[in-house]
C-alpha cells in the first residue's frame, strides 16, 4: 500500500472541513477525488504533502507516517501554481531536479524527455512568462515528474489544456502508472475521471461517501435514464404530466426519466396523466458518470 489515509479531521475556525477521511492507494493505482466546491479535497492534499496539519488522524506513505515539513520524493503540483516566471523553463526544471537530488549528468536528458512527451520541448529556453497559461501549465507538471516519483499528486492537473494536450497528458498518466507509480488527482472534468481511473473516492461534508470503480457508481442505485418520445392530442403538453404517481420514477425533467428500476411500463406511464395514444417510444440510456454523481450529492451544486 502506497498510501494510507487514516480518520483525517481538520477544521478551520467553526467550519468543519475533513470529518474523518479514510482511504488507501495502491502501487500502480489511478486514484482521482471529487468533491463539491470547497468539499475539502485540496486541504487534504497539502496535508496529505506535509503543507498543513491535521487536527487529527494519519497519513502513511509507503508505511511511513507523515509529518509536517517531512514529505520527500512525492511529486505534487498544488492547485495554486508555483512557478518562477522570470526564469527559463529548463533552468528551473534544473533546479526542481536537483533539489530532488536527480544525477546531475542525468538532468539534461530528463528534461528533454519528458518536455518532448508534454510536448512543449520548443520552449525549454523560453522564460515562463511568456507562455500562455496551457503552457505553464504543461510545465507545472513536467515539474512535478522531474524526479520520477513513486507517488504523484496532481491537484487540477487537466485546467487549462485544450483538448489535444488533454489526451498526451491522459496517455501520459497511463504509462506512468503502467510503470507501477502511484497517482492521486483531482478534477473537476467529470469525463476524463471516468476514462482513466482506476478508483475514483467522492467526498461530501468531509467524508468519503463513495470509494471504487466508477463503473460500479454509476450502477450503485440501479438508476436508469429513459426518454419518453410523445405526441400530445391537440391542447396538451408536457405540463399536463405529473410522473410523482410513477412508483418506478425517481425523477424527471420534462419527458427525460430516471428510473429506480430497469424499465417502465406503459401502463405506468399513464399515471403521469400520458394517454396511451400519445406515446410513441421509450429510449432507454446508459446513466453517466455525472448523473451519479448527481444523485450521490443529491443536487449539491459544483463538483471540483
Amino acid at each position: 500500500m502506497v498510501l494510507r489515509i487514516s480518520n483525517i479531521h481538520k477544521s478551520f475556525g467553526e467550519k468543519k472541513v475533513l470529518n474523518g477521511v479514510n482511504f488507501n492507494v495502491h502501487k500502480g493505482e489511478i486514484f482521482s477525488l471529487l468533491a463539491a466546491n470547497g468539499g475539502g479535497k485540496t486541504t487534504l492534499m497539502r496535508i496529505i504533502m506535509g503543507l498543513l496539519p491535521a487536527d487529527s488522524g494519519e497519513i502513511h506513505i509507503n508505511d511511513v507516517q507523515v509529518q509536517p515539513g517531512s514529505v520527500k520524493g512525492v511529486g505534487y503540483m498544488p492547485e495554486e501554481r508555483g512557478l518562477y516566471v522570470n526564469e527559463t523553463v529548463r533552468k528551473q526544471l534544473r533546479y526542481f531536479a536537483l533539489l530532488h537530488k536527480v544525477p546531475a549528468d542525468t538532468v539534461d536528458k530528463r528534461i528533454d524527455k519528458i518536455l518532448a512527451q508534454l510536448d512543449v520541448e520548443q520552449y525549454a529556453d523560453s522564460k515562463v512568462k511568456h507562455l500562455s497559461l496551457g503552457n505553464k501549465q504543461r510545465v507545472q507538471i513536467a515539474a512535478a515528474l522531474i524526479h520520477e516519483p513513486e507517488l504523484l499528486i496532481l491537484d487540477e492537473p487537466f485546467s487549462g489544456l485544450d483538448p489535444m494536450s488533454v489526451e498526451r497528458l491522459i496517455a501520459l498518466l497511463k504509462e506512468y502508472a503502467r510503470g507501477g507509480r502511484t497517482i492521486v488527482f483531482s478534477s473537476h472534468q467529470i469525463d476524463i475521471v471516468d476514462r482513466i481511473s482506476d478508483t475514483l473516492a467522492v467526498m461530501k461534508e468531509g467524508v468519503i461517501v463513495f470509494q471504487g470503480d466508477p463503473s460500479s457508481l454509476k450502477l450503485r442505485d440501479e438508476l436508469t435514464v429513459v426518454h419518453i418520445h410523445a405526441v400530445f392530442e391537440e391542447g396538451r403538453s408536457v405540463e399536463d404530466l405529473d410522473f410523482s404517481q410513477c412508483s418506478s420514477v425517481h425523477s424527471w425533467d420534462g419527458l427525460t426519466l430516471t428510473l429506480n428500476s430497469d424499465h417502465i411500463t406503459v401502463e405506468e406511464l399513464m399515471k403521469s396523466g400520458l394517454q396511451g395514444q400519445e406515446i410513441r417510444g421509450v429510449d432507454y440510456q446508459k446513466q453517466s458518470l455525472t448523473q451519479a454523481l448527481e444523485s450521490l450529492y443529491d443536487g449539491a451544486e459544483g463538483m471540483k
